[in-house]
């Protein structure tokens, strides 16, 4: 698909978003107007003599981190599958499940009450 002054802008944010997955970091410096001579300069400037990779650090997302734990893998410790360690035994580690913060129970509704206690008389809940 050409590159035209009205689609410019749409172009160079869809390819410098598949820069952040791999993908040529040439197709957006090519739709804002620099040459391949001018990126490959720049990135020279930026990482040889600037030495700005060792000073600019990318936040760290989904994409740039690292499955691997990163702790020192000490005796009892195991990864859960999702890149965290576990320690001891992994069924009795508290483990964070995500969601927000569970209310005091003054705080919750009558309701909630009730589903509680029907779902331990039942045998459900987690």
């Amino acid at each position: 698909m050409p590159v035209t002054y009205y689609n410019a802008n749409s172009f160079a944010d869809t390819t410098f978003k598949l820069v952040g997955s791999g993908y040529s970091a040439l197709l957006p410096a090519l739709a804002f107007g620099l040459t391949q001579k001018d990126l490959v300069n720049i990135k020279d400037l930026e990482n040889d003599v600037l030495k700005l990779g060792d000073k600019l650090k990318p936040l760290s997302t989904s994409y740039t981190q690292s499955n691997s734990s990163s702790s020192s893998g000490g005796e009892g410790e195991e990864e859960n599958g999702d890149g965290k360690t576990l320690k001891g035994n992994p069924i009795e580690t508290d483990i964070d499940e995500g969601g927000r913060p569970k209310k005091k129970e003054d705080e919750k509704a009558d309701k909630t009450h009730k589903n509680e206690e029907s779902l331990d008389k039942t045998g459900g809940g987690s």
